[in-house]
C-alpha cells in the first residue's frame, strides 16, 4: 500500500481540507485541459492563441502546464482566443447550484436556478 504525500506530512487521506485542495486541482486541471484540447480541435498553435491574447507563446505554454494557478482573467481571455465562452456554476454544499455568465465587458449578466429553468 502507497503513503500519498499528505500522509507523509502528517494529514489524513480523508482530511476535509486536502480533499477539498484535491477537488479544486482536479477541477482546474479539467477545465485547462478542456482549453488545450479545443485549442487543439480548432487546429491552433499556442503561437495563434499567444497572438489572439496579446501575449507571448510562452505564457501559453505556462498557461498549459498542468500546476499552474492562472488568474480568472486569464482564463476568460484564453477561452476568448480559441473560440469558447466560459460559464460558471457556484454549488454550495448541500443546497441548490446556482450558475451565472460572465459577459467580459460587463460582469456578470444572469443569475438563475438551473432546476427553476427546466
Amino acid at each position: 500500500m502507497s503513503v500519498s504525500l499528505a500522509e507523509l506530512a502528517g494529514f489524513s487521506g480523508e482530511d476535509a481540507e486536502i480533499v477539498a485542495a484535491r477537488d479544486d486541482v482536479a477541477a482546474y486541471a479539467a477545465l485547462v485541459e478542456g482549453l488545450v484540447e479545443l485549442r487543439r480541435c480548432r487546429q491552433m498553435t499556442q503561437a495563434d492563441v499567444a497572438e489572439a491574447m496579446g501575449t507571448s507563446q510562452s505564457v501559453v505554454s505556462k498557461f498549459e502546464r498542468l500546476g499552474g494557478d492562472a488568474r480568472f482573467s486569464t482564463i476568460q481571455r484564453y477561452a476568448r482566443a480559441v473560440g469558447a465562452r466560459l460559464h460558471c456554476l457556484t454549488r454550495i454544499e448541500g443546497g441548490q447550484a446556482t450558475a451565472f455568465r460572465a459577459r467580459p465587458a460587463s460582469g456578470v449578466d444572469d443569475f438563475y436556478d438551473p432546476a427553476a429553468a427546466r
